[in-house]
């Protein structure tokens, strides 16, 4: 049972070996029973597997958390050893051997009823099973050292990219393949038949990068193929495509990065629905114009002079025509029903081209040179628009009706303020990072808008976002802000920075639940209105005039707190840290410096680590400085067991924080 396999381990984190990634189910101590399993992992009851590790990222266990149901069986495999194998393993159907776990698949022999084996990135140089495997239909074995495979299968599905494969001949076993990954091995071109005459069930071929210059090597230009669908041969840098025709039913093609320098070889291919050709060297498309069914076109990284060859495309849903050197989009406007246009790092100066395609869903035209909009007035549909580095002033072409954008980006172009976006009543999400910006005028007619960019320009004041009911994060750094007015009843916000500004009081976060504050550069003297921001857990108060921790003594969630370079002249300030449970880093280097001894400056001082040590024990990691005659240096460092107990060594007196110091400290 799924129990059974879970049980006992403090699993902390669960790790998809396939998406390479952590699930956001986290596991909270011992789990003990099927009904708790199987409620945190009803999203993962799949053909699936994991690997469970502990606080520490030490791997515990290798597990398949696959059910027992009436048509699958599941097996784990311990990582130490596959002797001691589940009592069940004979029985499993679906078998996946991770990274450097076993280099011999022998052992695989008594598995009968095996329809799925994944043994990738194992080590394994010979793959050969002596009896037939009569369910096993797919095989995954990318990145071993294979050469050869003898297995007695009718498999569909093979997986052999990354291995060292350079005969084909012993394709003639597997005729009954309808998808098969060659890539990354190096194939020997001189081959007695084309590879597609072997296996002429073949529905999809990925042979990518397999040194490839000739189709003849897949496809015998006498044959009819009349099952293939998708084909990538990219990475075969000069390969011809002279007799891809052949192959009637292709629907999906794929050549990057091999060097093409026109494309007529694929002109008669009527059934294609997908073609992708970035990243070579074509600068002749004037046939591709018959290829009318296309809906998918990615030109990207070419050396194209003009578009004007795809206006027979009418029935283009997605289009690529990134870094080709295009000055105009002409070419493009009877894609009537286009959805996504990509034409970013080109020469466009406008976009007149697109007023009839009112469908478009997607646009991202960044880095040319576009100083007119008018031309998107009637892309009422737009739910995306990315309009980063041009020469926009105004945002006046924008669509008058666009309900429906969520996202808009315009960084790097020379907007004054926000002016045209109040047309955009949906907006969720707007970057203007980087213009000349001296106002957020605009920005008030966005009642839904969630993120707000807007650092790097001259903005003094943020008057108009208190519309913004919904913001949750606010980036408002490199400005020219005096203070935080209008943010007060921003009660959705959870991130905020205002670095490099001129900011001399927070008062106005006062209540909000924020998590992530960061203040660095300004001129705050006092931290006053944090004390009822209960929430925050990351502060970042770097460069300011901040003389008193105060206002922090409550913060029961900050864990991380950075306040160098203020006016901390006390070692005693860090007394108000002491009951911050999970305050583990603390930055405070370079935080004062005054000619009197009394003061014991803090970082500076030796007694600083030692005091940071004893009074504040949560402390795992710090910052600070050490003086020498050329200057200071800076140091970053976490308090292992041996520099802790050093720092026991000489017992500090550490003083107690009555009323009377609080007071004291306070008004320093």
């Amino acid at each position: 049972m799924l129990s059974e396999l879970i049980a006992g381990k403090t699993a902390r984190q669960l790790y998809d070996y396939y998406t390479n990634s952590f699930s956001k189910f986290l596991f909270s101590g011992q789990l003990s029973t099927e009904d708790e399993v199987e409620i945190r992992l009803n999203k993962y009851l799949l053909k699936q597997q994991y690997l469970i590790f502990n606080n520490s990222n030490q791997l515990l266990q290798i597990i398949q958390l696959i059910i027992f149901t009436p048509n699958q069986m599941s097996i784990k495999l311990s990582l130490e050893t596959l002797n001691e194998l589940d009592p069940n393993f004979a029985e499993a159907e679906c078998i996946d051997i991770p990274y450097g776990v076993y280099e011999n698949v022998q052992i695989l022999d008594q598995c009968k009823k095996i329809s799925k084996l994944s043994v990738a990135y194992n080590n394994i140089s010979k793959f050969c099973i002596a009896h037939k495997f009569l369910f096993l239909k797919e095989l995954v074995v990318n990145s071993n050292n294979i050469e050869a495979l003898d297995i007695n299968a009718d498999l569909q599905v093979l997986n052999l990219n990354n291995n060292k494969i350079t005969n084909i001949r012993f394709f003639n076993m597997y005729s009954t393949l309808m998808v098969l990954d060659i890539s990354n091995n190096q194939l020997s071109v001189h081959q007695q038949h084309p590879l597609l005459s072997l296996l002429p069930n073949l529905v999809q071929l990925t042979a990518s990068n397999c040194n490839l210059t000739d189709i003849s090597f897949l496809i015998d230009p006498k044959q009819q193929y009349l099952k293939l669908e998708t084909l990538n041969i990219s990475d075969n840098i000069d390969i011809s495509l002279n007799g891809l025709n052949q192959c009637k039913k292709l629907t999906d093609l794929t050549v990057q990065r091999s060097n093409l320098q026109h494309a007529l070889d694929i002109a008669s291919i009527s059934s294609l629905n997908s073609l992708n050709l970035q990243q070579n060297n074509i600068s002749d498309i004037s046939n591709i114009g018959n290829l009318t069914n296309l809906q998918y076109l990615n030109l990207s990284c070419n050396n194209l002079q003009s578009l004007q060859n795809l206006l027979p495309l009418t029935k283009i849903i997605e289009l690529d025509v990134n870094e080709t050197s295009i000055k105009l989009l002409n070419g493009i406007q009877n894609m009537v029903g286009l959805k996504t246009l990509r034409s970013w790092k080109n020469e466009l100066i406008h976009v007149n081209e697109l007023l009839n395609l009112t469908e478009l869903i997607e646009v991202n035209l960044c880095y040319n040179q576009i100083s007119d909009l008018s031309g998107l007035k009637n892309a009422i549909n737009i739910e995306a628009l990315q309009l980063d580095g041009n020469q926009l002033q105004n945002l006046e072409g924008l669509p008058k009706q666009a309900t429906k954008l969520r996202k808009l980006s315009v960084c790097d172009n020379n907007l004054k303020n926000l002016q045209g976006v109040g047309f955009c009543p949906n907006l969720e999400y707007i970057c203007a990072v980087s213009n000349q910006m001296e106002s957020v005028d605009g920005i008030e007619n966005l009642p839904k808008v969630q993120k707000v960019l807007i650092y790097f320009n001259q903005i003094k004041s943020l008057k108009g976002i208190e519309n913004c009911k919904y913001v949750t994060q606010l980036l408002a750094d490199k400005n020219e802000l005096k203070s935080l007015d209008g943010i007060q009843n921003l009660n959705l916000l959870t991130e905020i920075n205002v670095q490099n500004n001129s900011i001399t009081s927070i008062k106005e976060i006062s209540g909000l639940s924020l998590n992530t504050l960061n203040l660095n550069s300004n001129k705050i003297t006092s931290l006053e209105g944090i004390e009822s921001v209960s929430t925050i857990e990351y502060l970042d108060a770097w460069n300011n005039q901040i003389s008193s921790l105060y206002y922090l003594r409550n913060l029961k969630n900050l864990k991380f707190l950075n306040v160098d370079r203020n006016h901390l002249f006390d070692i005693r300030q860090l007394l108000f840290l002491r009951e911050l449970p999970v305050l583990d880093k603390l930055w405070l280097s370079e935080t004062g410096k005054t000619s009197e001894p009394s003061c014991n400056q803090l970082c500076v001082d030796s007694v600083y680590p030692n005091f940071v040590i004893q009074a504040l024990s949560q402390i795992d990691a710090y910052e600070y400085e050490v003086m020498f005659d050329r200057g200071p240096e800076y140091y970053s460092n976490t308090f292992d067991n041996d520099f802790r107990t050093k720092a026991f060594e000489t017992i500090l007196e550490i003083p107690k924080l009555t009323d009377e110091l609080i007071e004291e400290l306070k008004k320093q």
